[in-house]
């Protein structure tokens, strides 16, 4: 299978720290331990495909400076294509991490201009068997292309919010659509309109509580969390998820075997400082 990754890449700090029960004007924080690494929805999606075997080609922004050097020098040690757009600075992240699964993120640095469209974008989508389409912005301008080769399309939205017309290009391109129903006011109903609308598969995941899902056949499915693990932090969870579950799905079309992939791969990023384990 050949899969089209369009997303973000990010250079991230990791700071754990026990658990912020609540947030005051002045506060002093240990940390238990901090490390860097490569972050990003992209990248998250990219790794994780890459490690169940999928031959993977990454679209994403960097910017030239340090930090994409370091995440080249990550990108060289898998077997994924990297093929990154020139803008004026790699966006990096400081995120705290504390409780279990809980992050602050703060946005540390981000390009102040837009990429434009790769010059090889017609052709990589064209070759694609499927397109994980991101929602970072300048991911928008390659909605016209997998239109036009009618491209299986994989969005992921996020913690989405009931009528944010931001994502709206997005789903509407997707044919299978995942994220977080925590900010969807009537997740059921969010569902049962994107399936009438066409999609042929929607899910819905609230970390380790599960996940509910509903196919184009009508049929609903849910799932508990797999929280029996050793774990370490919750980042690039729901890319693994996403890319697990949609590569299990389009070998075998099972469903609901697939949800349970997907839950596996989101549980075992759970277990490593990286995005995939």
């Amino acid at each position: 299978m050949k899969a089209l990754v369009i997303g973000g890449s990010s250079w991230d700090t990791l700071i754990h720290v026990n658990q912020i029960k609540e947030l005051k004007d002045d506060m002093m924080l240990l940390a238990e331990k901090t490390n860097e690494s490569v972050g990003g929805t992209g990248a998250g999606k990219s790794l994780c495909l890459d490690a169940l075997g999928v031959e993977t080609t990454l679209i994403t922004e960097l910017g030239r400076d340090i930090q994409r050097e370091r995440i080249v020098s990550f990108f060289n040690q898998t077997k994924i294509k990297l093929i990154d757009i020139e803008v004026d600075k790699t966006v990096t992240h400081t995120n705290i991490m504390h409780a279990k699964g809980k992050r602050i993120s703060i946005l540390t640095g981000q390009p102040k201009i837009e990429s434009k469209i790769h010059q090889d974008a017609e052709i990589l989508v064209k070759e694609a068997e499927v397109v994980y389409l991101n929602i970072n912005n300048f991911c928008r301008q390659y909605i016209p292309l997998i239109k036009k080769y009618k491209k299986l399309c994989v969005v992921d939205i996020h913690d989405y919010d009931t009528g944010n017309l931001y994502h709206q290009d997005f789903i509407d391109v997707a044919d299978i659509l995942t994220g977080s129903e925590i900010n969807i006011s009537n997740p059921q109903k969010f569902m049962e309109e994107q399936i009438n609308l066409g999609k042929r598969l929607v899910v819905l995941t609230n970390g380790d509580k599960g996940l509910r899902a509903l196919d184009d056949q009508s049929k609903s499915y849910n799932l508990e969390g797999y929280t029996d693990i050793e774990y370490v932090d919750s980042n690039g969870a729901g890319d693994s998820f996403c890319s697990g579950m949609v590569t299990h799905y389009l070998n075998t079309k099972d469903v609901g075997e697939s949800l349970k992939i997907g839950a596996i791969c989101g549980a075992l990023a759970c277990t490593s400082i990286n995005l995939f384990n």
